[in-house]
């Protein structure tokens, strides 16, 4: 991936040619986004913008546009968390790997499984916190009469569900299946919010609400995957995923607000 430098030297900007640059906590730069704006006496200022790391409790961050290790046939060994916390998701069997399709959405990459064999997995994430908020850019190919995984937790069998049997509807399953609405197969920014303290799971689509059912507190922890089940042996998910983004808190209406204003401008999906 081609990364920008930059530095300033006598007054001058200095710029090299790049698809994404943070500037340090709260400050990126991306070629859809002006890099500065006129300030004060006509000086040139940084632009302030939005990133998920200003939230407190990320605890995870994948990006399908930075650091995803992929081969000659674009088959994905590793999609890096961009939280800071180091939780990457890898795939060391090529027939279970993931592919990465450059400009699909809105100009840029996607992963893309077939929901036969592919999933990622970690072994790392945990946290002892039972409030959880999930954030899911994806589309899938079509909706099944399966039960279909996007993140699956093997503490507590806690799995995060597009699509919920012959219902067709999207929740969670958390040793009981929680359908809180009908799924749909379009590109999508999904949100999940488990809520410990009041035993209840929300659910957002594309800035909506889709309403709530009842949730029973799990951790997280032992073996995680993406795309299946946690071990891979099933539930399997057929379609595309842009971005994936989990804070192990109950995040508020105004941030998570931020975070699907922040999806919503990245992939040009309308909230």
């Amino acid at each position: 991936m081609k990364r920008m430098v930059h530095s300033l030297q006598l007054g001058i900007l200095l710029l090299a040619a790049a698809s994404v640059v943070s500037w340090g906590r709260g400050w990126e730069r991306s070629d859809d986004r002006p890099p500065w704006s006129r300030g004060p006496w006509g000086r040139e200022t940084v632009q302030e913008v939005f990133s998920p790391v200003d939230i407190d409790g990320l605890c995870l961050w994948l990006r399908a546009d930075l650091d995803v290790t992929y081969d000659e046939s674009n088959r994905v060994s590793a999609w890096a968390d961009q939280s800071g916390n180091g939780e990457d998701f890898v795939q060391s069997t090529d027939a279970k790997k993931p592919v990465y399709v450059a400009n699909a959405l809105n100009g840029k990459p996607i992963l893309r499984t077939d929901g036969v064999d592919d999933f990622m997995a970690n072994s790392t994430l945990s946290s002892a916190s039972k409030d959880f908020t999930f954030f899911i850019v994806h589309e899938p190919d079509a909706l099944t009469t399966s039960y279909i995984y996007l993140f699956s937790i093997q503490t507590g069998y806690m799995n995060i569900a597009h699509t919920i049997g012959t219902e067709k509807k999207t929740g969670i399953y958390d040793g009981t299946y929680r359908a809180v609405a009908l799924a749909t197969d379009n590109w999508q920014i999904l949100v999940w919010k488990l809520d410990a303290t009041n035993d209840k799971i929300y659910m957002w689509r594309d800035g909506a609400s889709l309403g709530n059912k009842p949730y029973t507190e799990l951790a997280m922890g032992g073996n995680i995957g993406i795309f299946a089940k946690h071990d891979g042996s099933g539930n399997r998910y057929p379609g595309d995923t842009a971005e994936i983004i989990v804070y192990d808190s109950v995040l508020s209406g105004a941030d998570r607000q931020k975070v699907e204003k922040y999806l919503s401008k990245r992939y040009g999906i309308t909230i």
